[in-house]
């Protein structure tokens, strides 16, 4: 056997070894959601990237551009990675919840209220009406808060001593 011909061999069996494991997560899936109207949801070009790199980092049915779950003895090109509307339950339901997607469920599915970070800028999804940081500075800007009320704190101490 060439050593073209191993590799693909090595891949096939590989392949075949997560589809045990992925059977078990897709039969767990829900159908993908659609909109009122009966469409799917779509993705702007900069969401569309951005989804394309998540799958290609964290999808396990990804393998070269093609899509292990739909494989029946031929290759399949990852029907997510060519179309901007959200096709994929795996990539809706599992994907889209990981953190390193970070907003990005919010942003396509318009979930909850999407708010501009007061620090980087950043669209995030807000849980409360008061949010006003994402996560990465919401770390930063509460620690500033608590020193500047600590230093408030022992000023008005000295002060009253």
């Amino acid at each position: 056997m060439s050593r073209a011909s191993l590799k693909r061999r090595a891949r096939f069996l590989h392949a075949q070894k997560q589809k045990g494991r992925i059977r078990i997560i897709q039969n767990a899936l829900v159908p993908v959601e659609r909109k009122p109207d009966g469409t799917l949801y779509r993705m702007t070009p900069a969401q569309h990237r951005e989804a394309k790199r998540i799958i290609r980092k964290l999808c396990s049915n990804y393998c070269e551009g093609n899509c292990i779950c739909l494989d029946k003895g031929e290759e399949v090109p990852c029907p997510q990675m060519l179309s901007a509307s959200v096709c994929c339950r795996f990539f809706r339901n599992v994907l889209l919840k990981d953190p390193e997607a970070g907003a990005l469920e919010a942003e396509i599915l318009a979930l909850g209220t999407r708010k501009r970070c007061a620090v980087c800028g950043k669209t995030f999804c807000a849980k409360g009406n008061r949010a006003k940081y994402c996560a990465a500075c919401k770390v930063v800007a509460q620690r500033k808060q608590q020193a500047e009320y600590a230093k408030r704190r022992r000023e008005s101490i000295k002060n009253n001593i």
